[in-house]
């Protein structure tokens, strides 16, 4: 029973974890891509390499995502696994 138990408690953290780090590539990726089309826009003119800077933006963005994604959505983050946090919900 014991197993059971840690096997979904297991499953429930990789489950916020994909959640969050969903959401976080979604409203990054959209943020950095309107950055990066505005950027593009100012200097499509000026340089013929503007066609990287939305691509650039979006990489960064998405690297930004994961590592920020990943740091809040831990499975092993002890503010959202606490035993006060679990005996409130």
């Amino acid at each position: 029973m014991l197993q059971v138990f840690l096997a979904a408690k297991r499953q429930l953290r990789v489950d916020i974890w994909k959640f969050t780090l969903f959401w976080t590539f979604t409203i990054f990726g959209v943020v950095f891509l309107a950055a990066g089309l505005w950027a593009w826009s100012v200097y499509f003119l000026k340089t013929r390499w503007a066609v990287l800077i939305p691509i650039l933006y979006v990489v960064s963005g998405e690297f930004i995502a994961l590592v920020s994604g990943t740091i809040v959505g831990m499975p092993s983050n002890p503010f959202l696994f606490s035993e006060a946090w679990n005996n409130l919900v």
